[in-house]
């Protein structure tokens, strides 16, 4: 299991923290003396995560760039601006109404749970309170969001708000699903549009739209030098030919 990634210039570090439920990424940017996170995970994932930048001499956080509007990936925001006070956190556009609360989240399928939820849940090992599961509806999940508004920014699809990384707009999971891809190293930062199960790459099938993620992960397939995966789930790893080979219900 690896969870440190040097990009081709050697100035930019990135980090995995395993939270609870999901993974966050920490991009290091040595020279500026900045670190921006991929996702920011849980609430409770906070007090570990200031640890280990406290422990870890990392730079401040200046910028929170969540691959999706879920729960798992972007409620520790709560905790972290409390910390960072200088640091904004940003969505892709197509996430405006939903995090602003214009409109409701939908609820998963049972499959969704049965097939995906569940599953990544056990291999994480994490196993929600009643006060969590209760803070998580709260803040979404099937209710009109309480998302809290300031410092929230909103980038398009072509946007640079990773330095050094495209943004891969990979709709399919959520309307507004993102990735990150460094195409001098091949880091490819997934979200949930690719995750890792039983040390296995997979294309995930907890979907809004099969269509949109068929797209996203053809648009995928051309990219030069895919290299590594780091998913919002699971174990980076190698690509490899598994993705080639999905097919979308």
């Amino acid at each position: 299991m690896r969870n440190r990634f040097l990009c081709h210039n050697g100035n930019v570090e990135v980090r995995r923290f395993k939270g609870q439920s999901s993974n966050i990424f920490i991009v290091i940017y040595q020279n500026e003396k900045k670190s921006f996170l991929v996702d920011c995970g849980l609430p409770t994932d906070i007090p570990e995560l200031l640890k280990y930048i406290k422990s870890e001499h990392i730079p401040p956080v200046e910028r929170v760039v969540c691959t999706h509007f879920h729960v798992d990936h972007c409620s520790g925001w709560i905790e972290l601006k409390k910390i960072f006070e200088n640091a904004e956190i940003y969505f892709h556009r197509e996430a405006e109404k939903i995090v602003s609360g214009v409109e409701r989240m939908e609820m998963p399928a049972l499959t969704d749970f049965t097939q995906i939820m569940i599953p990544a849940m056990k291999e994480s090992r994490y196993v929600p309170s009643f006060k969590e599961v209760m803070t998580n509806l709260y803040l979404g999940t099937s209710m009109r969001s309480r998302f809290p508004m300031d410092k929230v920014r909103f980038f398009d699809s072509e946007e640079e708000v990773l330095p050094g990384f495209a943004t891969i707009f990979t709709p399919g999971h959520r309307p507004e699903e993102t990735s990150f891809y460094e195409p001098e190293s091949g880091l490819f930062i997934s979200g949930d549009f690719i995750i890792v199960m039983n040390g296995k790459i997979l294309v995930n099938t907890y979907v809004f739209s099969s269509q949109s993620q068929k797209e996203s992960l053809e648009k995928v397939k051309k990219l030069d030098n895919l290299m590594t995966l780091l998913p919002g789930h699971g174990d980076c790893l190698d690509f490899n030919e598994l993705i080639l080979k999905y097919k979308p219900k």
